[in-house]
């Protein structure tokens, strides 16, 4: 239940259309991965990422950043009030993530 589909990504969403109908910015960078545990990951999950989006009415609200973390550290031009950062769920890849 990763960004890279988009289930946490729209769990996220519905609950912010039920609220306070804030955008959520999802940082996932979509590039070839292997995972922690073995999994492939890739561009093929962009269309998937957008396809459950649509399919749960909250594309509208969604803001996909296909960036890894650190290249958006000092691009963000507007105030972010939730985010989703997926990607890289190593140790360093974590810590990289937060920092930025």
């Amino acid at each position: 239940m990763e960004s890279y589909q988009g289930r946490s990504t729209v769990f996220l969403a519905r609950g912010s259309l039920d609220g306070s109908n804030i955008p959520v910015y999802a940082i996932d960078p979509h590039q070839d991965f292997v995972g922690v545990l073995g999994g492939v990951f890739g561009p093929k999950d962009r269309g998937i990422f957008f396809g459950a989006m649509l399919d749960n009415g909250c594309a509208e609200i969604i803001r996909l950043i296909n960036l890894s973390s650190e290249m958006i550290l000092n691009d963000a031009i507007e105030k972010i009030s939730l985010l989703w950062i997926d990607g890289d769920h190593r140790y360093s890849g974590v810590k990289r993530d937060f920092e930025c």
